[in-house]
């Protein structure tokens, strides 16, 4: 059996001041989704958001009551071939419009030592290779082509829906690690918008990625329209 690969378990709401050029809009009023969200959070100490989510492993809703202060994204033990997804719904708290910037940050790569199948495979880097390995896409959840009725907040990379990133960890953090607003220019009190985000690591990694391990930081920031950060 192939060794498990450790993808380090990380809160996702800490507090950041993330700032982006990037600005991307998809909101919508407040309604019911098409996602069972498991888990809730406030975000922010002045102006603030509620962030609602859902994770799943392999096609399962993880539900494990660790929460906390907000979303974990736990990818322990991870095998070549396995999956995952993390389903977000982020709407005012029915006071100020705000803005919320979403951010994604490696901070660790790390190669842990090599074993013997990571050598034989040629891996001789003193860096991990997950970093490279693993497949990150994140997106509005915005339903087909934008409209909400047709798979919107549902958790599922539908088509014509905005990618925000597509391509290797490495590749998100280059995307989204200095955040991208969410919502346009300010969220309204009385809207919403959905972001999705999946991980998955191919069948096909090979050996070299055995004993690596990846450590992440996944946060929402939000400020007042006006410019008070929280």
């Amino acid at each position: 059996m192939t060794p498990p690969i450790d993808v380090t378990r990380r809160r996702l709401l800490a507090s950041v001041a993330a700032t982006g050029a990037a600005s991307f809009a998809g909101v919508g009023a407040l309604s019911e989704d098409a996602v069972a969200y498991t888990d809730a959070a406030t975000v922010g100490d002045g102006p603030a958001v509620r962030v609602d989510w859902r994770e799943t492993y392999n096609g399962a809703v993880v539900d494990d009551g660790a929460a906390g202060d907000g979303p974990v994204l736990d990818v322990g033990n991870a095998q070549p071939g396995d999956s995952g997804a993390l389903a977000f719904r982020v709407a005012g708290d029915g006071t100020d419009p705000v803005r919320v910037a979403f951010s994604l940050a490696l901070t660790a790569n790390e190669e842990n030592g090599r074993i013997e199948p990571e050598r034989e495979a040629g891996d001789d880097t003193p860096t991990g290779e997950l970093a490279d390995a693993l497949e990150i896409a994140a997106w509005y959840d915005t339903g087909a082509f934008g409209v909400s009725r047709l798979g919107g907040c549902d958790g599922e990379r539908g088509v014509g829906e905005t990618t925000l990133v597509d391509g290797t960890l490495r590749d998100a953090d280059a995307a989204l690690a200095d955040g991208v607003r969410l919502g346009g220019d300010c969220l309204g009190s009385d809207q919403q918008v959905c972001v999705g985000l999946s991980w998955s690591l191919p069948a096909s990694v090979g050996s070299r990625i055995q004993t690596d391990s990846v450590e992440t930081d996944l946060a929402f920031a939000v400020e007042a329209c006006g410019g008070d950060s929280s």
